[in-house]
């Protein structure tokens, strides 16, 4: 701004060459704020102080490539010429970086982007779409980023794009919003998470799918989790006959292999042709004359030491049916020979036929 020579005498006023200049910067102010002169409107420079103050001065526009950001200012705000101590920066990012970076503002020179602590990037902090707040510190001549304020209230984070946020601590009651309207989630990438005075501080994501580390200070993600949820946790069927386990999950397909669970089991029509009427791991059902049926199993027992029960009702509905093993073969490990009688020792077809097998598969 031009310096105006002391007028002393109560009369001599300013000439144009004196006047204009200062004039002239004024009217620059108000016309690089986005506003057209107006000479009946005396409040322009206000609105131009206003604009300045609320940030428009410091918003700008990357252009840059991944690790190197290049920043030209919105609008027609004048831009600071050189980097000075405290000076903010704002701009949503077009890249995500992949390790240390750099950032030039409006062409005033290329500096270090750092984190708040004034180390390095090592790739993952700057989220590409993401609002960076940076701030110039003359002492380090580097751009830091800025952390989140350590608020006595949970401040809410998004509500729009997402938020980069420089630093690797994210302080304790701080509440992730997803965008406004939308059920997207926030995305969080963060060395620290702090606990309140006292607690305990996350230091990382787990991906350890079996969560064998038991740790207080890490946070599995989604995929380690299910990935425990699904296998890790789920009885094996050596376990499953083993029966000791009071902490595993047991899944429909091992159910089978505990000791105290039925194996298979068959209700069928003994008369005429005969019929499997519902069954579970049978493979068929073979007459073998009156009264005498083999049953064949879908999977095998393990050996010979199983059981096998069951109740036949009798064809004149007296209740007196019974079910006997066959007398002339032996149970085999896939099947089993049966034969039903009456309660007076003969043999008879039987309309329905029950059994149950239970034993090692």
């Amino acid at each position: 701004m031009k310096q105006v020579p002391t007028k002393v005498d109560g009369v001599d006023s300013l000439s144009v060459t004196e006047f204009n200049p200062n004039q002239d910067e004024l009217e620059n102010a108000v016309t690089a704020s986005d506003q057209t002169l107006d000479g009946l409107n005396t409040n322009q420079l206000g609105e131009a102080m206003s604009r300045y103050g609320s940030g428009g001065a410091d918003f700008y526009q990357d252009s840059g490539a991944v690790n190197a950001y290049i920043l030209t200012g919105v609008g027609s705000f004048i831009k600071p010429a050189v980097y000075f101590d405290g000076m903010s920066v704002k701009f949503y990012t077009a890249n995500t970086n992949t390790g240390p970076s750099t950032i030039n503002v409006a062409s005033i020179g290329v500096k270090d982007l750092v984190l708040t602590d004034g180390s390095a990037l090592v790739g993952g902090e700057v989220i590409a779409g993401s609002l960076i707040i940076a701030t110039y510190d003359l002492a380090s001549d580097k751009v830091r980023l800025n952390p989140i304020a350590d608020l006595s209230s949970p401040p809410a984070i998004g509500g729009g794009k997402p938020i980069s946020v420089g630093g690797p601590v994210i302080k304790a009651n701080t509440r992730l919003e997803g965008p406004r309207g939308r059920t997207t989630p926030a995305t969080v990438k963060a060395t620290t998470f702090e606990g309140d005075a006292g607690g305990t501080t996350i230091n990382e994501f787990s991906t350890d799918g079996t969560l064998a580390g038991n740790s207080d200070n890490a946070v599995p993600t989604e995929k380690a989790v299910k990935t425990f949820v699904e296998t890790s946790n789920v009885a094996s069927q050596v376990e499953m006959e083993a029966a000791t386990s009071t902490t595993k999950k047991v899944s429909p397909g091992r159910q089978k292999f505990h000791p105290s669970a039925c194996k298979a089991w068959i209700t069928f029509n003994g008369t005429g042709t005969i019929a499997i009427v519902g069954s579970y791991n049978i493979t068929s059902i073979t007459d073998n004359g009156t009264g005498r049926y083999t049953i064949t199993l879908a999977t095998n027992f393990s050996n010979t030491a199983y059981t096998f029960m069951g109740f036949a009702r009798d064809s004149d509905a007296t209740g007196d049916g019974w079910v006997s093993a066959t007398l002339a073969q032996q149970k085999s490990v896939g099947s089993a020979d049966i034969t039903t009688l009456v309660g007076s020792g003969a043999i008879f077809d039987s309309p329905e036929i029950n059994l149950t097998f239970f034993g090692d598969q």
